[in-house]
């Protein structure tokens, strides 16, 4: 969930310009990251090689800004960077 947030204050900064984001931008742009995420089953592909099951993600600072930095990293590809084209 924290992961989850850093998202959201994202999306929340993409949209800054025109003002708060509406609950059909958040759902719109958390849907285009549903591809990469596994959230109750498969592994999450981290980079590099680095996979963890879906169940091996724990509520620790590591896990949690690990977990951060790839959606983050994963949303600016998907979403941020795809809508200034």
């Amino acid at each position: 969930m924290v992961s989850l947030g850093f998202v959201m204050d994202a999306i929340a900064d993409r949209v800054r310009e025109t003002g708060m984001p509406t609950e059909e931008q958040f759902q719109k742009d958390l849907t285009a990251l549903k591809p990469v995420c596994r959230w109750t089953e498969g592994h999450w592909e981290f980079g590099l090689g680095y996979l963890r099951k879906s169940n091996e993600v724990q509520n620790t600072p590591k896990d949690i800004q690990v977990l951060a930095n790839y959606l983050l990293v994963q949303y600016k590809q998907l979403v941020w960077n795809a809508s200034k084209s």
